[in-house]
């Protein structure tokens, strides 16, 4: 469903969500927030961190604005104009 069937959108998604605070805003400082390898698999760190992997040790949750601005710009429609 666009726009999140883009790979684009979903990583400047990613990107732009800051988990520091909304650990310490949403959770009211109760729950740690989510870093550090295996980050985005889903898994429960660091209390589920034996399942991580190899494979998945690379899907690190990063907090850069810059970064959600230029993932996005490949994904945004383009105007008739702009050729």
């Amino acid at each position: 469903m666009f726009p999140l069937n883009s790979l684009a959108v979903r990583q400047a998604i990613s990107y732009g969500v800051n988990r520091t605070t909304i650990s310490n805003v949403g959770e009211d400082f109760q729950q740690p927030p989510v870093q550090g390898a295996g980050s985005l698999t889903g898994i429960t760190l660091p209390l589920d961190q034996s399942y991580v992997t190899p494979a998945t040790s690379g899907y690190v949750a990063t907090y850069d604005c810059f970064a959600a601005r230029l993932a996005a710009v490949p994904a945004l429609p383009r105007r008739p104009w702009q050729g």
